[in-house]
C-alpha cells in the first residue's frame, strides 16, 4: 500500500565534513540519511523526510532555521498515522551515550503529534517506548542524552517514531551522535541479572542506578555520583510472566536503560501417578517410586521416603538415590 504523500517536503543534501571520531549510528543529516544506514519504516503510514534549511533557507516560520534534519510534516494527516526511522544495528559493549536533538511546531497552538524513541534489542518487537514527548510545541531544539547499556554479543536498534495527533504541524531530529562512554548528565544502570523463580513465587529486580545525588529519578520496570537500588517484584508468577525485563530511569536530563534480565519461570514438578507397591515379605517391601514420571519442570535432584508411625508423632526420612526402594 503506498504510503501518504501530502506530507513531503524537497530534501537537499550536501557533502559533509566529519570531525573527531565518529560512530556507526552518527547522522547530522546533511548527507542523505540512507548514507548513515538509517531506513524508513516499511509498516507504517507517512515516511520521514529530509531537509536542509542551510543550503535551502525557508521562510515558513514553523520550520527550524539553520539546520540540516530529519521532519514529519503532519499537516494533512490524519490522527494516529504513524513514521517510523530505524537507525543501523548497533553492537556497542558497555555502557555508552546517545545523543540527539528534537523540534515540535505546531500550527494552531496544539501538539503536532508524539515523538516516541524505542530501543529495540536483538531484533525483537518494538515494545513499549524508553523515552518520548509531546503537547506544546517547543519552537526550539531541545538535546535528548541516552545511557544505553548493551553487553556482547548482544546488538540494537533505535527507532524513532511519529504519532500524529491530527493537528497541522512538524516533529523534528537532528545530530543523532553515539560516543564511545557514559553520558555526563544521564544516569546508567549497572548489570541487572536474571531471575529463576517457581511458579506462584515472587521475582525480584534489582535496578542499581549510577548518578547524581542532585538528579530526580523515575525508576521502572520494563516487559524494562551515587548508587540507587530499586527493587522490582513480579508477584504470584506463572508461566506467562517468563521473558526478559530491563529497567528504564528518566532523570531531568535524559534516560537511561538497562541491558535486559532473563525470567525464567519453574513449574514445580508434580508425579503423575503415585509410588506403587510392587513385592511384600514378611519384614519387608518393596515400592516403585515413579519418581520420573511427572508433570512440570525438572530435573529431579532429590528423592525422599518418609517413614511414620500410625499413631503418634515419630518419623524418619530416608534419602533414595534408585527408583526401587527395599
Amino acid at each position: 500500500m503506498d504510503k501518504v504523500m501530502h506530507c513531503l517536503l524537497a530534501a537537499i543534501s550536501l557533502l559533509v565534513t566529519i570531525r573527531g571520531q565518529v560512530y556507526k549510528g552518527d547522522c547530522d543529516f546533511d548527507k542523505p540519511f540512507a548514507a548513515c544506514g538509517y531506513s524508513q519504516g516499511r509498516e507504517d503510514d507517512l515516511d520521514w523526510e529530509q531537509a536542509n534549511t542551510i543550503a535551502k533557507p525557508t521562510a515558513d516560520p514553523w520550520m527550524p532555521t539553520d539546520s540540516a534534519f530529519m521532519m514529519v510534516n503532519t499537516s494533512g494527516c490524519f490522527a494516529g498515522q504513524k513514521a517510523l526511522l530505524f537507525t543501523p544495528q548497533l553492537k556497542e559493549n558497555d555502557t555508552h551515550c546517545v545523543i540527539f536533538e528534537y523540534f515540535l511546531s505546531g500550527r494552531e497552538g496544539a501538539g503536532p503529534g508524539q515523538l516516541n524513541m524505542y530501543i529495540r534489542e536483538n531484533n525483537s518487537p518494538l515494545g513499549m517506548p524508553v523515552w518520548n514527548v509531546s503537547g506544546p510545541a517547543t519552537r526550539d531544539w531541545v538535546q535528548v542524552e541516552l545511557a544505553i547499556s548493551t553487553y556482547w554479543p548482544n546488538f540494537y536498534q533505535m527507532v524513532f517514531e511519529v504519532v500524529t495527533s491530527g493537528h497541522r504541524g512538524l516533529l523534528a531530529i537532528k545530530d543523532v551522535v553515539l560516543q564511545g562512554h557514559q553520558c555526563m548528565n544521564t544516569p546508567h544502570f549497572l548489570t541487572i541479572k536474571g531471575v529463576e523463580v517457581n511458579a506462584g513465587q515472587t521475582a525480584a529486580f534489582h535496578c542499581t542506578v549510577n548518578g547524581r545525588q542532585r538528579d530526580t529519578f523515575n525508576l521502572w520496570l520494563q516487559g524494562i555520583g551515587g548508587l540507587f537500588i530499586g527493587t522490582f517484584d513480579v508477584e504470584n508468577t506463572t508461566k506467562g510472566d517468563s521473558g526478559r525485563y530491563r529497567c528504564i530511569v528518566h532523570s531531568d536530563n535524559g534516560v537511561g536503560v538497562s541491558n535486559y534480565g532473563e525470567l525464567t519461570i519453574k513449574q514445580p514438578p508434580v508425579p503423575i501417578a503415585p509410588p506403587q507397591l510392587t513385592a511384600v515379605g514378611a519384614t519387608y517391601m518393596w515400592i516403585q517410586l515413579n519418581a520420573n514420571s511427572i508433570n512440570g519442570d525438572g530435573p529431579i535432584i532429590d528423592r525422599e521416603v518418609e517413614y511414620r508411625t500410625v499413631s503418634g508423632t515419630m518419623y524418619d526420612l530416608q534419602p533414595v538415590d534408585r527408583p526401587l526402594i527395599r
